[in-house]
């Protein structure tokens, strides 16, 4: 009897260990190291906001800023603002986040098409885009 209730309380210990512990897919794993909280195309900004923001800009618009607000879990951590005209990459702008929250753009001079931003991690993962026509 001794020896069962010690091979039972052993069997409840391990129970309780390892619900106690976060399996390795559990969601706070998943979560990406940086998170994009904005991303807003704008004219310019002004006092580390956006100004003049849009989806569409016309034609004699010659530059356009991509403005994000991120967010990462550790910090510094290295991301890139990565542009493209109609599906081509045109230009990749390093970012150094030194903070865990804070307002991050990029500007580039723009023609008519269809335009995409990404925001890329150091390892290549793409954590947010977003996209604008010049028209």
């Amino acid at each position: 009897m001794k020896r069962l209730s010690r091979c039972a309380a052993l069997v409840l210990f391990v129970f309780v260990v390892l619900l106690s512990s976060s399996p390795p897919w559990s969601a706070a794993a998943a979560e990406p190291p940086v998170s994009v909280d904005s991303m807003v195309f704008a004219r310019s900004v002004e006092s580390r906001e956006p100004v003049g923001a849009g989806k569409e800009f016309e034609a004699f618009v010659t530059e356009v800023v991509c403005w994000t607000k991120l967010s990462a879990k550790i910090v510094p951590a290295t991301v890139k603002h990565v542009w493209y005209n109609s599906g081509r990459k045109l230009l990749e702008v390093p970012l150094t986040l030194n903070y865990s929250s804070g307002r991050y753009w990029s500007v580039k001079n723009v023609s008519t098409g269809d335009w995409t931003v990404e925001v890329v991690g150091a390892n290549g993962e793409v954590f947010g885009s977003g996209s604008f026509k010049v028209k």
